[in-house]
């Protein structure tokens, strides 16, 4: 897993989503980013969302983080729910 410096997650409005996301039956208002956000363009069918618990056990998180890391490396875009 590759660690970088701390970010700041942005805001992206719905007008600068990835189009892909205006064609859900509720789509976004807008979502926060962290990363590039290129790759949603890139990859609409090339994506996998990790979603968990907000209070995660240390053996949640650990896999959960060997399951991003996995599915990045295979080259899948990792979003979360």
């Amino acid at each position: 897993l590759m660690r970088t410096a701390a970010r700041t997650p942005e805001w992206r409005p719905a007008a600068a989503l990835p189009e892909c996301l205006g064609e859900l039956s509720i789509p976004p208002k807008g979502l926060w980013l962290l990363g590039d956000a290129a790759c949603l363009d890139a990859a609409p069918t090339r994506a996998v969302a990790i979603v968990g618990t907000r209070e995660a056990s240390a053996y949640g998180v650990r896999m959960a983080r060997r399951l991003a890391a996995g599915a990045a490396h295979a080259g899948l875009v990792v979003v979360s729910g």
